[in-house]
């Protein structure tokens, strides 16, 4: 559960058990009118960033145990970051394609980043 408008994970909740969204969801009021709630998608973290629509490298992003929250990523030495993404090329192929899509769809300009969790039951493919 996470506010709308907010970005670097501010007012993110995990939530694990039914007693805790209502605490999740006042947390994530505090920080915004609107709060998404979505399914948490256990695994590894990747991202793509796009520049004047051409893909970078793709980055796996690796928190120093637990969840990469606000404090992972503006603490010196919480994350660690892997470039390119030792995943198979089949999987970086797809993930640039998808990050590309996505900042078209948005219309996005200039430099952007997409995020996405791999869950690791199947990389993303090609013919998907």
């Amino acid at each position: 559960m996470k506010p709308n408008d907010q970005g670097s994970t501010v007012g993110i909740s995990i939530v694990q058990a039914r007693a805790e969204l209502k605490g999740a969801f006042q947390t994530a009021r505090r920080y915004g009118r609107l709060t998404l709630v979505e399914r948490f998608i256990e695994g590894r973290e990747v991202t793509v960033s796009v520049l004047d629509d051409r893909p970078l490298p793709v980055v796996e992003i690796i928190p120093e145990g637990g969840f990469y929250d606000y404090e992972h990523k503006y603490t010196a030495g919480a994350s660690r970051y892997e470039c390119p993404a030792r995943i198979p090329p089949e999987a970086t192929e797809r993930l640039m394609e998808l990050g590309v899509r996505a900042c078209r769809a948005v219309r996005t300009r200039g430099v952007a980043r997409v995020d996405f969790r791999l869950d690791g039951r199947e990389p993303p493919s090609a013919s998907r």
